[in-house]
């Protein structure tokens, strides 16, 4: 990809833009290149000194990796005026690079905001101030048929003031049907964009934005992601396909917010819903946390991730509880059904239903503190407990603080474009029941 990290020097201290911007400092590296703070040295008041710069290689680029970096140009300028997107200022180039100068937000990026503080500690205001703008930023571009496709915390900056600012349209598009699958960051790609189990059948750039939006929202409501990728081989991924209140069973999350998450994850996109019918649900519901009464109640995953959650954020500081990991149990093979449904969602939840079928002789109890749940993925939630006898293993449920998400990138492209025939299945409005 153009512009990788690992291909750029350091300019850290560098001068560029005939003399105008002193680097000062790197924020982040990205596939695309890399991003750092910069004093604007002809800035005339305190709020425009200072800048951010993606500095990008350009040597050696081929026509399509031309034709990308100009794509992103265009489109960020066009969302540019729009107050839930970072502002674009200018671009400039020399022999080697292209430059691209942006505001700069001082209060860093989403994912950090979720991970390093209590921003979202049980504060249901918060999660609704700050995911209702998000929303209205990527509406914004959907109005104007700009679909991100790589929606992530790091992808969305949020300011000291309190406002969140869209960010990174490296792999935006104004296609509304998309072959390109791969594209974006595996946790928060939809299943049909992975396109691994889908026959890889175009699928609708709204619709993929509106999965990773669900997913962030999972991210900042538990400080955890539903699943590493979104294929039947995650176990926490494929008991949600066979029962779409799964979540609920594994994450301390209450039946409002659930609800919401649910209708973001649809399987079949065409059922997803709308995010104007979202954000009025994000506003309405009561809260996206359980009470301790319910979590006492709850299965023991929930319970241990919330025994978690709770100490991040209550522990004396320059303390840390003794947590012990349940050993993971060895692999126990499951045998696969082959596909036959007509639709590939049908044989995503065909291959689902199959897998759970077959382990139904092993998970009595589902998820119960006397069953357990083979993830060869995973050495389970962190547990407080000091002794388990027999261990115990759930499954994956990532957390944000091990998740290495990854930076943008397009895995595969197909060389032609099929021709888009009707979708086979219908969704019943209210049921998450997909009919053939």
């Amino acid at each position: 990809m153009p512009g990788s990290a690992h291909t750029l020097p350091d300019f850290t201290g560098r001068v560029v833009g005939d003399g105008r911007y002193q680097i000062m400092r790197k924020l982040g590296n990205g596939s695309y290149g890399a991003v750092y703070q910069a004093l604007d040295t002809t800035a005339q008041d305190e709020k425009s000194t200072l800048r951010a710069i993606k500095i990008m290689r350009k040597d050696n680029l081929s026509d399509k990796e031309v034709s990308n970096l100009q794509r992103e140009l265009y489109l960020h300028r066009v969302m540019s005026a729009d107050p839930g997107v970072v502002s674009y200022h200018h671009s400039f180039e020399d022999r080697h690079y292209v430059y691209v100068v942006l505001d700069f937000i001082s209060g860093g990026d989403l994912f950090t905001k979720i991970t390093k503080g209590d921003a979202y500690y049980r504060n249901d205001d918060a999660i609704k101030r700050d995911f209702v703008q998000i929303l209205d930023a990527v509406l914004a571009c959907h109005r104007k048929r700009i679909f991100h496709r790589d929606l992530k915390p790091e992808n969305i900056l949020c300011g000291e003031d309190g406002s969140i600012r869209l960010a990174d349209f490296g792999l935006a598009t104004t296609q509304r049907v998309s072959t390109t699958f791969g594209c974006g960051s595996s946790t928060y790609m939809s299943p049909e964009c992975i396109g691994w189990e889908t026959k890889k059948v175009p699928y609708t750039t709204k619709h993929n934005d509106t999965w990773a939006l669900g997913v962030i929202l999972v991210n900042m409501i538990t400080l955890r992601s539903p699943w590493a990728r979104a294929t039947t081989k995650d176990d926490t991924f494929h008991d949600f396909i066979v029962d779409e209140n799964h979540l609920l069973e594994v994450l301390p999350i209450s039946k409002g917010a659930n609800s919401i998450i649910k209708r973001m994850l649809q399987l079949e996109h065409y059922g997803r819903a709308d995010l104007r019918a979202v954000r009025k649900a994000v506003l309405d519901v009561d809260t996206f946390f359980p009470t301790d009464e319910q979590v006492a109640r709850a299965p023991l995953p929930v319970q241990l991730i919330w025994a978690d959650y709770n100490a991040k954020f209550t522990s004396p500081k320059g303390t840390k509880g003794v947590r012990r990991v349940a050993k993971p149990q060895p692999k126990v093979v499951v045998p696969r059904a082959k596909p036959h449904a007509a639709s590939p969602v049908a044989n995503l939840k065909h291959t689902a239903a199959a897998r759970k079928g077959a382990e139904n002789h092993r998970r009595r109890g589902r998820l119960s503190p006397s069953g357990t749940v083979d993830s060869t993925d995973s050495e389970g939630p962190l547990t407080p407990v000091d002794d388990v006898t027999p261990p115990i293993v759930f499954v994956k449920v990532p957390s944000l603080f091990e998740q290495d998400l990854g930076d943008a990138s397009l895995l595969e492209t197909l060389n032609t474009k099929p021709v888009v025939a009707p979708c086979p299945l219908r969704v019943i409005k209210g049921s998450g029941m997909v009919m053939v």
